[in-house]
Parts: structure tokens; sequence; C-alpha cells
């Protein structure tokens, strides 16, 4: 699933983080804490374009579907070409909606382990500051 990603990512469904922006780090945090929180909002920016093209997938599917079984639709026979074009797309259309929401559970899974490497990290640094914290206590005794 992981080439999926990468290009669901390229087609501008996702991006990626400028350097410019890896180069800065929040007073208050380490640079592995703030990549995280990037890597974290990089994924939910994603995970909400892939929603929508889920729900644009949907509508179309629903249109074409509509097409076929709807009082006065096509039918082979008074437009063949269009019937036959229509049939076609249908199950195409059913594959692209299956991987986009292949692709949506993966970046789930994948934002709940950042989630969870984030307040590991966060943890860290605390206990690191309070640390820090006593021994400048015990040194200004």
């Amino acid at each position: 699933m992981g080439s999926g990603l990468i290009v669901l990512a390229s087609a501008g469904f996702g991006g990626s983080i400028a350097p410019a922006a890896a180069a800065r780090t929040p007073a208050g945090t380490t640079p592995a804490l703030a990549a995280a929180h990037r890597q974290h909002d990089a994924i939910e920016r994603t995970i909400a374009s892939l929603q929508s093209r889920v729900h644009r997938l949907e509508a179309a599917r629903d249109r074409l579907a509509g097409r076929l079984t709807l009082p006065g639709a096509l039918n082979p026979v008074s437009a063949p070409e269009l019937y036959v074009t229509v049939a076609r797309e249908l199950p195409r259309l059913a594959e692209v909606l299956v991987r986009t929401r292949e692709a949506l559970m993966h970046l789930d899974r994948r934002r709940r382990q950042v989630a969870e490497r984030i307040e590991r990290l966060r943890a860290r640094f605390f206990r690191e500051w309070e640390r820090r914290r006593e021994e400048r206590a015990r040194e200004a005794e």
C-alpha cells in the first residue's frame, strides 16, 4: 500500500514539508517534536483531501448508476455507445473508490502512530525539562 500513497501524494493529495519549515523549531519544543507535529499536520491535510475525493467519487458513482437504473434512463437500445461506456466505467470507479478508502485507512493508522510518537516525545521533553530545572535548583542551593 505504500507505493499507492506515494502516487496519491504526488498527484496532489498530500505534500512534502518544505526545508525551511523543517529548519524552524518553535520555542519550548525539540526538533523531533516539531517535525512530528508537521508530519501529523500533513497527514491531517491529506486525509481531509482524500475524504473529499471519496465524497466526489461516491457522487459520481451514484450519478452513473442512476443513469442506468432510473425510469427513462439509458438503455442499450436508445443510446448503445453511452450505455456501454457508463456500464464499463462503473466498475473502474468502484475500484478507485476502494483504493482511496484503503489509503484513508492506512493514513488513519499512520496518524495514530504519529500522535502516539508526539505524546512520547512530549513526555520525554518535559521529563528532561523537569530534570534540568531540578539540577539548576540544586546548583543554586
